[in-house]
């Protein structure tokens, strides 16, 4: 499951490397864009998902509110996810990777990795996110 929210289109493009990869890689994603997504039907695919994968951007020092929502989610259900992976962005300061960790803190998900950048990403940051894709693909092929 990839559940992001995007603002000004830099976590988008690191979800959507991210997603490519993974597909290419043949892991099925249920992509969810947080903006529209119905909660209900991502819990409904949490159930059965071995990996979540959050991309927020940081809004005031912190993660998206529809992000911090989301991983609220997750540690309220606790699914039965092995691995999770992040993605954020952020303007003049981060802070939404540390706070989704906090989060998610009390699961038993091994974090696979993060990729955070500082404004939109770059070619670098892109090839680090298609790393992280890999591991995580690997991972979820093992388990």
């Amino acid at each position: 499951v990839v559940v992001y929210v995007t603002m000004w289109k830099s976590t988008w493009k690191m979800v959507s490397a991210l997603t490519e990869t993974l597909l290419s890689e043949g892991i099925n994603v249920e992509l969810y864009d947080l903006v529209s997504a119905d909660l209900g039907e991502i819990a409904k695919d949490l159930v059965d998902s071995k990996a979540i994968v959050l991309g927020t951007p940081t809004v005031l020092g912190g993660a998206h509110p529809l992000a911090v929502s989301a991983a609220y989610l997750v540690r309220a259900l606790r699914p039965p996810l092995k691995f999770g992976a992040f993605l954020s962005s952020y303007g003049w300061g981060g802070g939404a990777l540390r706070q989704i960790q906090e989060i998610l803190g009390l699961l038993k998900i091994e974090a696979v990795g993060a990729v955070e950048t500082h404004g939109p990403p770059t070619e670098g940051d892109l090839t680090k996110v298609v790393e992280l894709s890999k591991t995580l693909a690997e991972k979820v092929r093992g388990s």
